[in-house]
């Protein structure tokens, strides 16, 4: 009885170690946007409350959601944009809309992207996101984000409408190196405050 009664708590405690292992609602998310010659994209996020410290009625814990779209053939910012999103609520983001149509950088538009998202907390009254400065002053990274991608798949028959699926991005480790050059890329682009042409 007693061995059978310290296997399973054993089992269970691995079981929450890897419940918690696997959080995803990370600071730093990556996916892919493929087909895009096919039809759009969308990413939609929301806000798990992961950074909230007051509660009802007036829930803190507000983030940042920075967008940014990496070229698929050769790695390089094609834009970046970020978007508020309070605790609970959705965001959707076109694809074309936010990352290729919104690009200084865009002649002849990719078929895929690299899409990163990187959560921080925004600054000032009232508050600001900046995707140029993740990482430096206040504009720290925060838990909180969870995002998925919906995107055309080739239907497999002739003459049909791509399909559609949905799946959810990935949390990934950044790096001080990724981070310095993405928002170095992203300065360049766009050297003040950019909110997503989507986001209020």
């Amino acid at each position: 009885m007693l061995k059978t009664l310290v296997l399973t708590v054993g089992v269970m405690g691995c079981w929450a170690a890897v419940a918690f292992g696997q959080a995803t609602d990370t600071p730093f998310q990556v996916h892919d946007a493929t087909n895009l010659d096919l039809g759009d994209a969308q990413i939609t996020i929301t806000n798990s409350g992961a950074f909230s410290t007051v509660t009802f009625p007036n829930q803190n814990g507000q983030l940042c959601a920075n967008v940014y779209g990496f070229s698929g053939a050769t790695g390089l910012l094609m834009s970046c944009c970020s978007c508020l999103v309070v605790p609970n609520a959705l965001r959707t983001l076109s694809v074309w809309q936010n990352l290729l149509l919104d690009s200084p950088r865009v002649l002849h538009p990719p078929a895929a992207l690299t899409v990163k998202l990187v959560a921080s907390a925004p600054t000032g009254n009232p508050l600001v996101c900046n995707a140029a400065t993740v990482g430096t002053g206040p504009n720290v990274l925060v838990p909180g984000p969870l995002a998925w991608m919906t995107e055309p798949e080739p239907s497999g028959v002739f003459a049909s409408p791509p399909a559609v699926v949905k799946t959810q991005f990935a949390p990934s480790t950044l790096s001080a190196a990724e981070l310095f050059g993405t928002t170095a890329q992203c300065a360049a682009l766009h050297p003040g405050p950019h909110a997503c042409p989507s986001c209020p």
